[in-house]
Protein backbone atom coordinates (compact mmCIF):
# COMPACT_ATOMS: atom_id res chain seq x y z
CA UNK A 1 0.00 0.00 0.00
CA UNK A 2 1.18 3.62 -0.69
CA UNK A 3 2.04 5.16 2.38
CA UNK A 4 -0.71 7.97 1.48
CA UNK A 5 -3.19 5.93 1.72
CA UNK A 6 -1.96 3.67 5.14
CA UNK A 7 -1.79 7.10 6.90
CA UNK A 8 -5.39 7.61 6.56
CA UNK A 9 -6.63 3.81 7.47
CA UNK A 10 -6.58 5.44 11.42
CA UNK A 11 -9.30 7.86 10.62
CA UNK A 12 -11.12 5.56 8.84
CA UNK A 13 -11.99 3.12 11.94
CA UNK A 14 -14.52 5.55 13.70
CA UNK A 15 -16.60 5.31 10.48
CA UNK A 16 -16.49 2.11 9.27
CA UNK A 17 -17.86 1.01 12.97
CA UNK A 18 -20.47 3.82 12.65
CA UNK A 19 -21.67 2.38 9.51
CA UNK A 20 -21.30 -1.56 10.92
CA UNK A 21 -23.06 -0.16 14.06
CA UNK A 22 -26.34 1.27 12.18
CA UNK A 23 -25.82 -1.86 9.51
CA UNK A 24 -26.33 -4.70 12.18
CA UNK A 25 -29.16 -2.49 13.84
CA UNK A 26 -31.21 -1.93 10.51
CA UNK A 27 -30.48 -6.15 9.61
CA UNK A 28 -32.16 -6.82 12.88
CA UNK A 29 -34.69 -4.43 12.76
CA UNK A 30 -35.36 -5.41 9.11
CA UNK A 31 -36.07 -9.21 9.91
CA UNK A 32 -37.40 -8.82 13.15
CA UNK A 33 -39.77 -5.59 12.78
CA UNK A 34 -39.69 -2.77 14.96
CA UNK A 35 -42.24 -4.10 18.04
CA UNK A 36 -39.60 -6.87 18.28
CA UNK A 37 -36.62 -4.40 18.36
CA UNK A 38 -37.99 -2.66 20.82
CA UNK A 39 -38.77 -5.74 23.26
CA UNK A 40 -36.14 -7.82 22.66
CA UNK A 41 -34.38 -7.63 19.26
CA UNK A 42 -32.04 -5.00 20.16
CA UNK A 43 -29.70 -6.96 22.38
CA UNK A 44 -28.92 -9.20 19.55
CA UNK A 45 -26.10 -6.81 18.02
CA UNK A 46 -25.02 -6.33 21.13
CA UNK A 47 -24.35 -9.61 22.00
CA UNK A 48 -22.59 -10.10 18.63
CA UNK A 49 -20.21 -7.10 19.80
CA UNK A 50 -19.26 -9.56 22.81
CA UNK A 51 -18.21 -12.38 20.60
CA UNK A 52 -16.28 -9.93 18.35
CA UNK A 53 -14.14 -8.34 21.48
CA UNK A 54 -14.13 -11.85 22.69
CA UNK A 55 -12.24 -12.84 19.35
CA UNK A 56 -10.04 -9.90 19.49
CA UNK A 57 -8.92 -10.78 22.63
CA UNK A 58 -8.24 -14.09 21.59
CA UNK A 59 -6.05 -12.34 19.06
CA UNK A 60 -4.38 -9.98 21.30
CA UNK A 61 -2.93 -12.43 23.74
CA UNK A 62 -1.65 -15.08 21.53
CA UNK A 63 -0.05 -12.25 19.17
CA UNK A 64 3.75 -13.20 19.53
CA UNK A 65 6.24 -10.50 19.34
CA UNK A 66 8.75 -10.49 16.37
CA UNK A 67 12.26 -12.17 17.26
CA UNK A 68 14.06 -9.27 16.96
CA UNK A 69 11.87 -7.62 20.00
CA UNK A 70 12.54 -10.73 21.81
CA UNK A 71 16.40 -10.85 21.25
CA UNK A 72 16.17 -6.75 22.02
CA UNK A 73 14.40 -7.86 25.03
CA UNK A 74 16.75 -10.46 26.23
CA UNK A 75 19.83 -8.35 25.61
CA UNK A 76 17.86 -5.46 27.95
CA UNK A 77 18.88 -3.32 24.75
CA UNK A 78 16.65 0.11 25.25
CA UNK A 79 15.60 1.10 21.48
CA UNK A 80 13.60 4.91 21.69
CA UNK A 81 10.58 4.61 19.67
CA UNK A 82 10.70 7.70 16.88
CA UNK A 83 8.97 10.97 17.98
CA UNK A 84 9.62 10.50 21.61
CA UNK A 85 11.53 13.79 21.20
CA UNK A 86 10.28 17.33 21.43
CA UNK A 87 7.10 17.67 19.52
CA UNK A 88 7.62 20.44 18.24
CA UNK A 89 11.17 19.14 16.51
CA UNK A 90 9.17 16.36 15.17
CA UNK A 91 6.46 18.80 13.32
CA UNK A 92 9.21 20.98 12.23
CA UNK A 93 11.05 17.68 10.73
CA UNK A 94 7.62 16.46 8.86
CA UNK A 95 5.71 19.90 8.61
CA UNK A 96 4.60 19.29 4.80
CA UNK A 97 3.27 15.74 5.70
CA UNK A 98 1.26 17.01 8.60
CA UNK A 99 -0.58 20.09 6.66
CA UNK A 100 -0.81 18.23 3.55
CA UNK A 101 -3.07 15.54 5.72
CA UNK A 102 -4.96 17.79 7.85
CA UNK A 103 -5.88 19.91 4.61
CA UNK A 104 -7.09 16.47 3.38
CA UNK A 105 -8.79 15.40 6.32
CA UNK A 106 -10.43 19.11 6.39
CA UNK A 107 -11.08 18.98 2.86
CA UNK A 108 -12.54 15.39 3.10
CA UNK A 109 -15.04 15.99 6.45
CA UNK A 110 -16.53 18.75 6.02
Amino acid sequence: MEACLVRHLPAVGAPAGLLLANGAFFAVSSSFGPEALVEWAWRIPFVASIVMVAVGLYMRLTLHESHVFREAEQRNQKVSAPGQGSGTALLEAHRAGYLHHDGHLMCCST
